[in-house]
C-alpha cells in the first residue's frame, strides 16, 4: 500500500522534477546527467545515487531514485530483511515530505511574483523550508556494505555488494576509509595492504568512526591511513555473508 502511496505522489511531482534538474546543484561525487539523457541503472546504483543525494539534502532526486529502486523490489527489499524495507521506507517518507515542501515554497513563489513581484509579498509571514531537518541515513542493503571517507557516514561514501575487493586505489577510496556501514547477513574486513595478505580488521556491524580501532601502540585503522598513504592502508580485502 506504500507504495502505491508513494507512487500517486512521485508521479504528481515528475514535472517538477524535470523542471528542478535544470537548476538543481548536484553532488560532487553524483556524476553529471542531462535531463534528456536516458540510462539504464543497476539496482545497486539507483541505491547509490539515492544514498548520495540524501547526503546532500538534495531530497528530491534522492526520492527519486529511491523509489525508482523500490519499484525494482529486490528481494532483501521485498522480504524486510532484517527490518531494511522498514528503514527504506521511513527514508521514502522524509524524502517525499521534503519534496512536498519544496513543491508548495515553488508555487508560493510564483504565486507572490505575480501578485507583488517579489517574494514574500508579506514580509512578516515566515515560512519553515523543512518540517523535519534529520533522518537516519540510509542503511546498506543487507548483502552490501557503504565505505565513507568521512566521520558518522558522511564525505564520499561507496556502496559495495559481496566480494573481493583488492585495490582500493581503483575505486578511489584508498587510505581514506573513516567509517563503515554493514549489511545485517555480511561482515567485512579491511586490510592494510593490497593482495589480502596483510594485517586486517573484521566488523560484523556499522562503526562511525574508525578512530577507535588500534592498529597498534601508535596508530588506530582511521588516523594511520589518513597519515601515511604510502602503506597504501585499508584495503578492502572481502565482504563475505556471516
Amino acid at each position: 500500500m506504500k507504495s502505491t502511496l508513494y507512487f500517486g505522489r512521485w508521479i504528481r511531482v515528475g514535472v517538477f522534477l524535470f523542471l528542478t534538474t535544470l537548476f538543481l546543484g548536484k553532488p560532487g561525487s553524483v556524476r553529471s546527467e542531462s535531463p534528456y539523457q536516458t540510462r539504464q541503472y543497476t539496482t545497486n546504483e539507483l541505491y547509490q545515487m539515492a544514498f548520495t543525494y540524501a547526503q546532500a539534502k538534495d531530497y528530491i532526486n534522492a526520492g527519486k531514485y529511491l523509489f525508482a529502486y523500490t519499484q525494482r523490489n529486490p528481494s532483501k527489499y521485498a522480504n524486510n530483511v532484517g527490518g531494511f524495507r522498514t528503514a527504506v521506507d521511513k527514508n521514502l517518507g522524509f524524502y517525499d515530505s521534503q519534496t512536498e515542501i519544496i513543491i508548495s515554497r515553488n508555487n508560493d513563489v510564483t504565486q507572490n511574483l505575480v501578485t507583488c513581484g517579489k517574494y514574500q509579498c508579506d514580509e512578516s509571514t515566515t515560512r519553515s523550508s523543512q518540517t523535519n531537518t534529520s533522518v537516519q541515513p540510509l542503511p546498506p542493503p543487507p548483502d552490501g556494505v557503504i565505505l565513507c571517507t568521512d566521520a558518522n557516514y558522511t564525505g564520499n561514501c561507496l556502496l559495495l555488494s559481496v566480494g573481493d575487493y583488492p585495490s582500493f586505489p581503483q575505486l578511489g577510496i584508498n587510505d581514506a576509509i573513516t567509517s563503515v556501514m554493514v549489511g545485517s547477513q555480511v561482515k567485512l574486513t579491511l586490510c592494510q595492504h593490497a593482495n589480502l595478505n596483510s594485517k586486517s580488521i573484521t566488523f560484523t556491524s556499522s562503526d562511525p568512526n574508525l578512530t577507535d580501532n588500534v592498529f597498534d601502540s601508535t596508530y588506530s585503522w582511521n588516523d594511520f591511513a589518513s597519515a601515511a598513504r604510502n602503506f597504501s592502508f585499508k584495503m578492502l580485502r572481502y565482504v563475505q555473508y556471516r
